[in-house]
């Protein structure tokens, strides 16, 4: 028993040591920047990235160093002039002070010099980028991206058209790396190979996920959005529904973590590890669909053959916890109505059905465009929550003068809001229009 618990405490701390390895290896290099150089806190993601680039470039060239750090400086003072934030003041008397020491005369030109040295960079970076890895190019095109920005305030935004094209093949090349840091798991980020990637159970989730064969392919009429690359079911669903690619990102991570954790406590079936985890996470998830399924006396429309193989009955399910977990992230604050929730998933899972059992699919009318979902499913909820918001007088208003989320969720606890809300929402609807919560005691 005590070899058992040694082994689980070993596991657990291998894991440990793989996640702050990941999150370690996020955080890019000080630099040589010195103790006064230091960003204010509530400046630094505004400020911090053109004093990196500074320290970057400064032994292949201390003009555009000093370039950097001035515009810094110039963002630090147009964003707070009085200094009243902590550390300011000081700050800006180091930059001051470094900027008067480092402003020697050149002959040269700015403008030209900046340009010059720009495209010497990014020239450089393409020749070397696929001889680096994943983080010191994220680090170089986070460089290469403050650059440009000093550089279009150094020329006045008169860009040479030649430095525009290279500008903007860099910009599309480094747009990926953007948000790097903020993930847990670089799942969408080809070429990283970070610790907590190497997890069995992390890579048993990507492996499910990526499982898409099977799948009906965009039909012809459809072809607008053929150029998006399907990778994953997630992916899929994104064409099916118009979900926005960030939702997609975010949700994918959320997926792979969810089942990566829940098969830390579950042991699996041989050839199928991620069975049980996928079987708890349908139950955690579909648990309040069910129900209010049973109370208002409707058929759950989840549709799962058991009759298939264990891979495509795992494919389904994932397809309908994949759609779930995206109307759940771009549902804003509507996340509060979890009826309204469950109504949404009811009508686009039967979408779902329908699709899957097609050869070629096509997105369901005005569903075509990314944030078509957004738009058609959110968007109209959203804007009755803010129109009641703005009549509750920041919670000083009568109960009765308008409703809140509980009043508005109690419209989907009624079978009748099948008839009177549709699909998609009939806006001419009382619920879109009511001026008084007239139910409200």
């Amino acid at each position: 028993m005590a070899t058992a618990t040694a082994s689980r405490s070993t596991v657990v701390r291998r894991r440990r040591n793989a996640l702050a390895q990941t999150l370690a290896s996020r955080r890019l290099p000080e630099g040589v920047a010195e103790p006064g150089e230091r960003v204010p806190e509530a400046l630094a993601p505004e400020v911090m990235p053109f004093i990196r680039a500074a320290d970057e470039v400064e032994l292949l060239n201390s003009r555009v160093a000093f370039l950097c750090r001035r515009y810094a400086y110039k963002k630090v003072q147009r964003m707070d002039p009085s200094s009243i934030q902590r550390g300011v003041r000081q700050f800006k008397t180091y930059m001051s002070l470094k900027l008067d020491q480092d402003d020697m005369q050149f002959p040269l030109n700015d403008s030209k010099e900046i340009q010059r040295f720009y495209k010497y960079y990014c020239e450089n970076l393409s020749r070397t980028s696929e001889k680096q890895n994943f983080e010191e190019l994220a680090r170089y095109y986070q460089v290469a991206s403050a650059l440009y920005e000093v550089l279009r305030d150094v020329t006045n935004n008169k860009v040479d058209s030649e430095v525009m094209k290279l500008a903007k093949v860099v910009e599309e090349k480094s747009a990926h790396f953007k948000s790097y840091k903020y993930n847990i798991v670089p799942l969408n980020f080809p070429g990283s190979a970070e610790a907590v990637v190497e997890l069995p159970e992390i890579k048993s989730a990507i492996d499910v996920i990526r499982n898409i064969d099977g799948l009906p392919k965009l039909h012809m009429s459809s072809m607008q959005r053929e150029g998006k690359p399907i990778w994953d079911l997630l992916d899929w669903l994104s064409l099916a529904f118009g979900f926005q690619k960030s939702n997609v990102e975010n949700q994918r991570e959320n997926m792979v973590l969810l089942l990566a954790n829940i098969s830390t406590r579950t042991s699996g079936q041989e050839g199928h590890p991620l069975v049980d985890a996928v079987n708890d996470l349908w139950d955690k998830i579909f648990g309040n669909y069910e129900s209010w399924c049973h109370y208002l006396h409707v058929s759950s429309r989840i549709m799962i053959k058991y009759d298939d193989t264990e891979l495509k009955k795992q494919q389904l399910m994932l397809l309908h916890i994949g759609l779930y977990l995206l109307i759940w992230g771009e549902a804003s604050n509507v996340r509060f109505m979890p009826e309204c929730l469950c109504y949404i998933f009811h009508h686009m899972v039967k979408q779902l059905n329908q699709m899957v059992e097609e050869s070629y699919f096509q997105p369901p009318p005005g569903f075509e465009e990314e944030g078509s979902f957004l738009n058609i499913v959110i968007e109209p909820i959203y804007k009755v929550l803010q129109k009641e918001s703005q009549r509750s007088k920041g919670g000083t208003a009568g109960h009765s003068a308008w409703r809140n989320y509980d009043d508005l969720n109690e419209q989907f606890w009624s079978e009748k809001c099948f008839m009177k809300l549709g699909w998609p929402w009939d806006l001419s609807a009382d619920f879109f229009h009511q001026e008084v919560c007239h139910n409200c005691a």
